[in-house]
């Protein structure tokens, strides 16, 4: 039995398999991003790797920095628009960057990580007229964003006695004996010492020993 090609035709169209072609995606390659001469001293703090910190009762926990990682994230996506059946197109970059992670195992972990901060900025500017910035995170606790060359956010601490200067606080410590709805409540860090201090979700206070 022989078929019009007119009807193998209406077939295809009703598959939607024509008609499907790609729009041309016209990406643009802004090329490399790296940090600023200095940024990585941000994750300086992992140059020490094993860390003490003391709880109530003087329970001591250990917690470890991973070495440094450092270099460009390439493919990172900007400007994506819809290409049609063919997804996204968007522009490309490469963006330095540097980070380390506090951790002692599962309980609590912390990253201090230095990026380009492009929120406005434009891509097609030069390479090193886009700021750097710090993000220091916690996966309980809103990331906190600081662009470097700023005023820093800092103010003194004192927990157990031990006191912590020019640190930055990220989140809202929970009072004494609150329900525990998350590991970590706050944190606190300085350029000089890296994390020194947390909370807990039940507002239990923790303080980098110091040799």
């Amino acid at each position: 039995m022989k078929y019009s090609p007119l009807i193998f035709l209406s077939l295809l169209a009703s598959l939607g398999i024509l008609g499907s072609c790609c729009k041309p995606c016209n990406a643009k390659q802004y090329g490399q991003f790296p940090l600023r001469t200095g940024s990585d001293s941000w994750v300086g703090c992992s140059k020490k790797s094993s860390r003490l910190f003391i709880g109530p009762d003087s329970l001591a926990v250990s917690f470890t920095y991973s070495s440094p990682e450092s270099g460009f994230r390439t493919g990172v996506a900007s400007n994506c628009v819809d290409n049609g059946n063919c997804g996204l197109c968007c522009d490309q970059h490469a963006e330095g960057f540097a980070a380390t992670q506090l951790t002692n195992g599962a309980q609590y972990s912390f990253v201090v990580e230095v990026a380009k901060d492009f929120i406005g900025h434009d891509y097609t500017g030069a390479a090193d007229s886009i700021p750097d910035k710090v993000d220091l995170i916690c996966s309980q606790v809103e990331t906190q964003s600081i662009q470097l060359g700023k005023t820093l956010p800092n103010k003194t601490i004192s927990i157990y006695g031990r006191t912590y200067s020019n640190t930055i606080q990220v989140g809202t410590p929970a009072q004494a004996g609150s329900p525990t709805t998350s590991a970590v409540s706050a944190f606190y860090f300085s350029k000089a010492e890296g994390i020194v201090g947390f909370v807990t979700g039940n507002g239990a206070w923790y303080a980098l020993a110091r040799n």
